[in-house]
């Protein structure tokens, strides 16, 4: 705040009470270790004046020449993070990152599509760039890439159904959402939440899906996984990860295929699993107090 004090935003304590929760009602008791999260954050922030905000940076892809130079940057290396943009569920923008610091945002269908706002790096390109950035991008993903993503099965499926992308099958390396479930399987997986406990990157996700949400994604993605990895060798989880990951194919294609469900009966289950849960953590809190 005017650069003279620094805030760590958190949820007051009391939402985790009925008797001050009010109308918004009581927060889950999982909660009390997010709020510890934020505390020890703030602890450590308090300690200097230093405001250590990340600094990354996101290039715009403006053809196929410009991928090129950013690949050759960094030929040889074989873990990118990525994400990809689908305004309306189509697939519009995706991000590579081979360092936390910088990335690109390339542009899958014609930018002036998304907006029209050159203020904002909107711009359009040729159909004849674009096929150039698709042979680029499809002789990239053919090289043995071990990719890291955020719920990687959602981005596969919209490049590989939509796109044709097929060379990426098989090249899920490490997915930040499952790892989350692994390590801390009470916790949220979104990419929000888990930036906001391992990265100092400031909350972007109201920016607006443009070039720079794109590639911060990718960014935060790859530094998320890192700390991940740590902490999966730390908790001797690693080859239940891996096992947890390992399913990522098979996933696809039962989502592809598709099984019958009963909704009231799932409905029904998952009400008294919820009240299993919340029962278990009431007598945790009294144990543990």
């Amino acid at each position: 705040i005017n650069k003279r004090w620094k805030v760590v935003a958190a949820i007051h304590p009391a939402r985790l009470f009925p008797k001050y929760s009010g109308d918004k009602g009581m927060l889950p008791w999982k909660w009390k270790s997010v709020f510890q999260l934020d505390f020890i954050r703030a602890v450590e922030q308090s300690k200097n004046r230093d405001y250590p905000v990340p600094k990354r940076t996101i290039e715009i892809c403006r053809n196929s020449t410009h991928l090129r130079k950013f690949l050759n940057q960094y030929e040889g290396e074989r873990q990118p993070a990525m994400d990809i943009e689908t305004p309306k569920t189509i697939p519009a923008l995706i991000s590579i990152a081979f360092r936390h610091n910088h990335a690109m945002s390339i542009p899958l269908i014609d930018p002036f599509i998304l907006s029209q706002d050159e203020r904002r790096g909107y711009f359009h390109i040729s159909t004849k760039d674009l096929v150039d950035i698709y042979e680029v991008l499809d002789q990239f993903f053919s090289l043995p890439i071990f990719i890291t993503g955020q719920n990687w099965k959602f981005d596969e499926e919209k490049l590989v159904s939509m796109l044709r992308f097929y060379s990426l099958k098989g090249k899920l390396w490490h997915d930040t959402a499952i790892a989350q479930h692994v390590i801390y399987p009470e916790f949220p997986k979104a990419l929000d939440f888990t930036t906001s406990i391992y990265t100092l990157q400031p909350y972007y996700k109201l920016e607006g899906k443009d070039w720079n949400y794109n590639g911060l994604d990718s960014c935060v993605t790859g530094e998320i996984r890192d700390y991940q990895i740590k902490e999966l060798e730390e908790l001797g989880l690693t080859d239940f990860y891996r096992f947890q990951n390992g399913l990522h194919d098979f996933y696809i294609q039962m989502e592809r295929n598709g099984f019958w469900l009963n909704r009231e009966v799932q409905k029904q289950i998952v009400s008294d699993m919820d009240e299993e849960i919340e029962e278990i953590e009431r007598e945790e809190s009294v144990i543990c107090g």
